[in-house]
């Protein structure tokens, strides 16, 4: 048996071996959506022995990690190898904390979706890195050299669902109904896709309550690492994101209400006419999808 360890950014760690076993899912077959099927793939996997930092608290315990990085042997790219899935995946999480992750593509007919090359860092460090060029502030640039959002170790914005940006914020003395008081803020990125976030993606209601009013909170905080910028999902939320992995590219819509239930699935992108695309409806995000980009 071959013995694995991996260590994360905030100290924690995970040691074990590596076992092969049959995943058992079901799939949503695109020309009916309707119908369901029972499939099975072997996988291979790390079976953790040991754990440290974190992971040892109860608040921060887990029951496995999900592996979706970018690089094989990411749960994607095995299945996507067995031509069980197209090599691509999408989620979209609602604010309630419900949402739905496809393995293969929404059916966003009815969703602009932009896109986004990957930078080639991504290609080694299977991190989803993407080229950001500046960011705007009710319409009026930031004065920022770009060089600052693009580090050559990490080699780009790293888009990590791990990342909740609201962690750290900077509390402001205003009521939850006063949002059009705060600006839009847009990221651009290359090949001109923007994400523009609006007040409600951004301010937080925090603790503590001063003087029976909530104390608001600009989700944007510093990194531990210099020069890096991490987009977590507070600006992911009620937007379709699909990683492209094929195409070495990162898609956005501008808003979608993923608090409803998705099972729509798409299968322009496969080139295999009967593909087959596993769709999870989540509840709970925060305690399944809070880990499911680490990467293993």
């Amino acid at each position: 048996m071959c013995q694995y360890s991996e260590e994360y950014g905030d100290g924690s760690g995970t040691f074990g071996y590596y076992l092969t076993d049959l995943l058992e899912f079901d799939v949503v077959m695109p020309h009916d959506y309707n119908l369901v099927k029972n499939m099975s793939a072997r996988i291979f996997f790390g079976c953790s022995t040991f754990l440290t930092g974190g992971f040892t608290k109860e608040n921060q315990s887990i029951d496995g990690i999900m592996a979706l990085g970018y690089l094989y042997p990411s749960i994607v790219s095995q299945l996507a190898t067995q031509l069980m899935i197209p090599n691509i995946f999408s989620h979209c999480l609602g604010r309630d904390g419900n949402g739905t992750l496809v393995l293969g593509e929404f059916d966003h007919n009815d969703a602009d979706i932009v896109f986004t090359p990957l930078v080639p860092a991504s290609y080694r460090n299977s991190y989803y890195s993407l080229d950001l060029k500046s960011i705007t502030v009710k319409g009026k640039s930031l004065p920022i050299n770009p060089t600052v959002y693009n580090t050559p170790d990490v080699g780009g914005t790293i888009v990590d669902i791990n990342n909740e940006v609201a962690e750290y914020g900077t509390p402001l003395d205003s009521n939850l109904d006063q949002m059009d008081r705060f600006p839009l803020v847009a990221f651009h990125f290359a090949d001109n896709a923007t994400m523009v976030l609006k007040p409600q993606d951004y301010i937080l209601n925090y603790q503590p309550i001063i003087d029976d009013v909530p104390t608001l909170c600009v989700g944007f905080h510093k990194t531990m690492v210099e020069n890096l910028t991490i987009l977590g999902d507070l600006v992911l939320k009620d937007k379709i994101i699909v990683y492209d992995i094929d195409h070495h590219q990162l898609g956005w819509s501008s808003y979608y209400n993923c608090s409803a239930a998705i099972v729509n699935v798409s299968q322009t992108t496969s080139g295999l006419d009967n593909m087959q695309l596993m769709s999870f409806t989540i509840s709970s995000y925060l305690l399944i999808l809070l880990v499911i980009l680490i990467l293993i």
